[in-house]
């Protein structure tokens, strides 16, 4: 039979927890976590989701791999464009904060926008020779 021992076992709150900031643990934390299990990683993940789930949800975003990682630097770049007609789509910020679709370079400034008879509707593609500009 397991035996409770009274205050064997101290959690303190979330938001105390936080704040602690021990000298030199830092490492000792990281070795730690090195040496877990897959199943008690696990484990301390899903007590992390109930016990502070905007610290989880923090770590998951920080960690989230992106295309940066996977592909040499500007071939991810991304363009947004009409998903409609396929014309280039941009934010004039002095015609307001509304997508408007232009004709045009914007990176010798001959973008110019035009009507096309619907709003853009907003996708992203990989831009073809260089980095992307999504607002001028």
């Amino acid at each position: 039979m397991t035996t409770a021992i009274p205050g064997r076992w101290h959690i303190p709150p979330a938001i105390e927890a936080a704040a602690v900031r021990a000298p030199g643990a830092s490492a000792d934390r990281l070795a730690r976590i090195a040496g877990l299990d897959e199943e008690r990683a696990a484990e301390s993940l899903a007590f992390l989701a109930g016990y502070a789930p905007g610290v989880l949800d923090a770590i998951l975003t920080a960690t989230e791999p992106c295309l940066d990682d996977l592909l040499p630097p500007d071939e991810d770049a991304l363009e947004p464009y009409c998903t409609r007609c396929a014309a280039k789509a941009g934010v004039f910020i002095a015609r307001g904060s509304d997508w408007l679709h232009y004709s045009g370079n914007p990176e010798n400034g001959t973008a110019e926008p035009f009507d096309a008879d619907h709003a853009p509707v907003i996708g992203w593609r990989p831009v073809a020779g260089g980095a992307a500009i999504v607002a001028f």
